[in-house]
């Protein structure tokens, strides 16, 4: 077994041209490896996961020839094996990346070269001293020219072993330049003596370059140890920022805790004002009911006096008092309007009380409407209420902004006025200061761009403040436009109708009938 040293070059280019060179930029290496355990997948790994090689389509290794060879699997690792010895212990790899185009370089397989003596050579004659006469002249003579062989092939291995030393120490001493200064024609002409010194003389100028190799190893000794102290204080930051962001979530969680308590109790008020709301209006409903009670205990108290006046006879001077008369008279109550959407109905109704205000006279306006409202019923109840709340809100905000200013009305209070008796009138609460802000802001400018065109009057029409004015445009068409009609709505035939037996006048305001309506929010119709 030997131990070898892989030197992995990275980072450099291949010139193929006059001949393959790798120019050098940065090298990887694992130290004093056991050369029984080289495997081709794990030097193609080292490559692609620690050097971020995309791929290896060749592995190459600069021999001791000066010669690049391709390493082809593991076949050329058990080849390359074969030529580790204690001379030949640090091996150059290279790799052309699979982006890369091919270099062409022999394989390893097909070397030649001899790097070590073959030991075997003279051993054709028997090791048995008895037997030493016995080996022939030729044999010994053959063995001879072997042995001479070996010898001048160790001297030239010996040669490629310094040129290869020689560039090892190129590549580990950036800049620094090692020259060897022979030949082969002179090495042809010396003995072996010289070249032994030549050896020697190489080696001394070698040799303070190989001096500076524990300086070297010293100070980057000294930079690992700097490193492990900066890497342990960048654990113990990282470990102090984990601390601070674990109390900055426990203070969040805190202060997320503290806001939904307060949600809740806003809630709970909410709730609990939802239900006194509930509360008055049965108490108001209370109220209405027994003021409908009394009114019909009057009525019953009026009929008695009708009766009582109509028996005593109340004449004058032998004539009938008119007013008497009048009040003798028993004038019928319109029926009560419950709500019922019948055209019919509500002619009737409306009818009734004209009759009814007629026939009773001297009634001011605003008697006329208390006493109208108290001939509805149900929903029409329901919805004179919700209008009678209204415009108690609105006499209250008008005799707010009267007090302040005789000459100023509605028009002329300021916009954030505007917007209270905008959001009294249609019943208008947001969740939030931010939410009403935003509204706000809506609101002003549509009432600016309600303002500007009736100011420009160049439309037949005039524009108004409705419920809908705290809505952009897009908000608005999202939520009423686009109405869909059901399927069971959408029917094929068409039905006719006509009255028969009647003459129809040849116009008819149904306005002053009573049943045409303002104008009415549709939903999304």
């Amino acid at each position: 077994m030997v131990d070898v040293d892989l030197l992995f070059h990275y980072g450099g280019d291949w010139i193929r041209v006059p001949e393959v060179v790798y120019s050098r930029k940065l090298v990887h290496s694992w130290k004093q490896y056991d050369s029984d355990l080289l495997s081709f997948i794990d030097i193609v790994d080292e490559y692609t996961s620690k050097l971020r090689y995309v791929g290896v389509q060749q592995l190459i290794i600069y021999f001791l020839s000066g010669k690049y060879y391709e390493v082809d699997g593991d076949v050329g690792i058990k080849t390359l094996q074969s030529f580790i010895s204690d001379q030949f212990n640090i091996i150059n790899l290279f790799a052309v990346e699979d982006s890369e185009m091919g270099v062409n370089v022999p394989n390893i397989v097909d070397h030649t070269e001899s790097s070590t003596v073959d030991n075997q050579a003279a051993t054709d004659c028997s090791s048995n001293k008895n037997e030493d006469d016995s080996c022939h002249h030729s044999k010994l003579k053959r063995s001879k020219r072997m042995i001479l062989k070996s010898l001048d092939d160790s001297f030239v291995d010996e040669y490629n072993k310094i040129e290869a030393y020689a560039n090892e120490l190129r590549i580990s001493n950036p800049g620094s330049d090692v020259i060897i200064n022979t030949s082969k024609d002179a090495l042809a002409e010396v003995n072996h003596g010289d070249r032994i010194a030549a050896l020697e003389g190489t080696v001394e100028v070698l040799r303070p370059i190989v001096d500076t190799v524990p300086e070297l190893r010293t100070s980057l000794l000294q930079r690992l140890d700097d490193l492990d102290r900066r890497v342990l204080q960048v654990e113990v930051d990282v470990e102090n920022i984990s601390r601070d962001s674990e109390g900055d979530r426990q203070t969040a969680a805190i202060e997320a805790a503290e806001i939904f308590e307060k949600f809740e109790g806003l809630q709970q008020e909410r709730t609990e004002d939802l239900a006194h709301r509930a509360q008055e209006a049965e108490k108001v409903t209370a109220t209405q009911q027994t003021i409908d009670k009394l009114i019909d205990q009057l009525n019953v108290v009026n009929a008695a006096l009708q009766g009582l006046l109509r028996g005593g006879g109340n004449q004058i001077g032998g004539t009938v008092n008119s007013a008497s008369a009048t009040k003798k008279l028993k004038i019928p109550e319109p029926k009560p309007y419950s709500g019922a959407r019948n055209a019919k109905e509500v002619e009737n109704f409306i009818f009734d009380v004209e009759q009814y205000f007629d026939a009773v006279r001297d009634l001011e306006e605003a008697k006329k409407v208390a006493t109208a409202a108290m001939y509805l019923q149900g929903d029409a109840k329901l919805w004179w209420r919700v209008k009678y709340e209204a415009i108690k809100a609105a006499l209250l905000v008008l005799g707010i902004w009267a007090s302040q200013t005789a000459s100023r009305d509605l028009n002329e209070a300021s916009m954030v006025q505007k917007h209270e008796y905008w959001m009294t009138r249609f019943g208008r609460v947001y969740r939030d200061d931010a939410e009403k802000s935003k509204r706000f802001k809506i609101f002003n400018d549509n009432v600016d761009y309600i303002e500007s065109v009736n100011k420009a009057g160049i439309r037949p029409y005039k524009l108004g403040i409705n419920e809908f004015a705290d809505l952009t445009n897009e908000e608005f068409r999202a939520t009423h436009n686009g109405y869909k009609m059901s399927s069971h709505q959408k029917s094929s035939k068409t039905i006719s109708f006509r009255y028969e037996n009647v003459t129809a006048p040849a116009t008819m305001d149904w306005r002053k009938k009573g049943a045409v309506t303002g104008v009415k929010d549709q939903g999304q119709c």
